[in-house]
């Protein structure tokens, strides 16, 4: 009781204490901090529904410090009850990373698999005790939220410590800002947005943002993968006519299209090449869209049709 009533008047010695020297900065942030607290205590909370269908990825960051061998079991054991308990949720795979403290994402082989299976369609809601068992890094724990939840079908997390569903309605907001999107999709190729063409520079922003509006996060994700693997980062390659006809061939031919064809044969014609026969066709993005389509169906002839040819 004595160091309860110690510890409360230290609090709040050094509360009062520190308030005058605190500079503008600084007492802005704690500000917003306090005020987001208060506003997290009166909302209420959305979880999980267990009545809507959920294909459940478990992640676990195993370190077992009990003296228990069969540590790991019990824990699975309570999530198991915890699935069985929501009528519609299935059990796709548990994911278990060893280590007591969090990786880089990229370092986690567990945890990488998983994300796989989530932009695979296996799974559409993690759940995980914590978030330190994710990441430590806030950055990148926010930066994986917003792509899971970008998704045509939103991916969400719930980290049951923190009591944290990241589809809940009052974080999308923050979670579908289209310009933190597009920023994290390009800086994710090692690319970055800019005002001036330079290598790895994409400058015609109005551009994704249209992809993006028009065809979603998925699309523009894919528009920027095509892109660099066919021309390598040409800058050529970063202009509006060619993102734009390459978005339009993945979102109306998508499902037509292979991308490793796509990158072996469009890539085997240079942006110069590709803009002559646009241009020769039709004027605009249509004459765009035709010359990536040609270049994708161009079929080389073979040895035999070439002998043929000649004989005749």
């Amino acid at each position: 009781m004595e160091e309860i009533d110690v510890f409360k008047s230290l609090r709040e010695s050094v509360d009062g204490e520190l308030a005058p020297i605190v500079d503008e900065r600084e007492a802005a942030r704690l500000k917003l901090i306090a005020d987001h607290k208060a506003w997290i205590k009166k909302i209420k909370k959305e979880h999980p529904s267990p009545y809507q269908f959920f294909k459940v990825g478990v992640y676990i960051r195993y370190f077992n410090q009990t003296k228990y061998e069969n540590y790991l079991d019990n824990h699975k054991m309570q999530f198991i009850d915890l699935i069985q308990g929501c009528p519609n949720w299935t059990l796709v795979d548990f994911y278990v990373d060893q280590g007591q403290n969090a990786p880089k994402m990229e370092n986690a082989p567990e945890w990488c698999r998983l994300l796989d299976d989530c932009f695979n369609n296996k799974v559409d809601l993690i759940i995980t005790h914590k978030v330190s068992n994710v990441s430590r890094d806030a950055d990148e724990l926010t930066f994986c939220a917003r792509l899971l939840s970008a998704r045509k079908h939103p991916v969400g997390m719930y980290f049951i410590g923190e009591d944290i569903f990241t589809l809940a309605s009052y974080y999308q907001r923050d979670l579908r800002d289209r310009h933190l999107l597009i920023r994290a999709v390009v800086e994710s190729y090692g690319l970055q947005i800019g005002k001036t063409r330079a290598p790895g520079t994409i400058t015609c922003v109005s551009t994704l943002e249209r992809i993006f509006d028009k065809y979603g996060y998925e699309i523009l994700e894919r528009t920027l993968r095509l892109v660099i693997g066919s021309w390598e980062g040409d800058l050529a390659s970063f202009g509006a006519n060619i993102l734009s006809a390459v978005a339009t061939v993945a979102y109306v031919d998508g499902e037509k299209i292979n991308d490793e064809i796509f990158v072996e044969k469009v890539g085997a014609c240079s942006v110069k090449s590709i803009t002559r026969t646009a241009r020769e066709r039709r004027p605009g993005l249509p004459g765009f869209w035709e010359a990536i389509l040609l270049a994708y169906n161009f079929k080389k002839k073979s040895q035999s049709d070439e002998a043929e040819t000649e004989q005749k």
